[in-house]
């Protein structure tokens, strides 16, 4: 996410590895590379700057300043989920496979009640 004409965060590192005539997209891209990089700015004249920590002191400025890159991730970005849609359909087809087993449950039990009726009619009878 990029915010502009901002105050950067104080204690950034200055990667000096990054040349200072190289592009924000080199910076970008160090910082991508790494997994510590929590945001990055490059100004012009100055190089690539990035904080690995806290992002302490940063203040909109109504002119001037740094564009400072905040890294996010992807559940981030704002990729809006629906999730009442996916409450629904996980509700709907739980209730819909608890529905097929009550149905094969009865089913079952009503092909097989005679049988069972019978089989316990013969043991009760054998035992007077």
């Amino acid at each position: 996410m990029k915010l502009e004409t901002m105050k950067v965060p104080t204690f950034a590192e200055y990667w000096s590895y990054v040349p200072s005539s190289g592009s924000e997209q080199a910076c970008k891209d160090e910082c991508l590379k790494n997994c510590s990089c929590v945001a990055y700015s490059y100004y012009n004249g100055f190089g690539c700057m990035a904080w690995t920590g806290n992002l302490v002191d940063i203040q909109k400025f109504s002119e001037g300043g740094a564009d400072l890159n905040i890294r996010l991730a992807y559940t981030e970005f704002g990729k809006n989920r629906n999730l009442k849609v996916i409450i629904s359909v996980s509700v709907i087809g739980g209730a819909t496979a608890i529905f097929i087993c009550v149905f094969l449950s009865w089913k079952w039990m009503a092909t097989h009640r005679g049988n069972i009726l019978h089989v316990l009619l013969a043991y009760w009878t054998s035992k007077l």
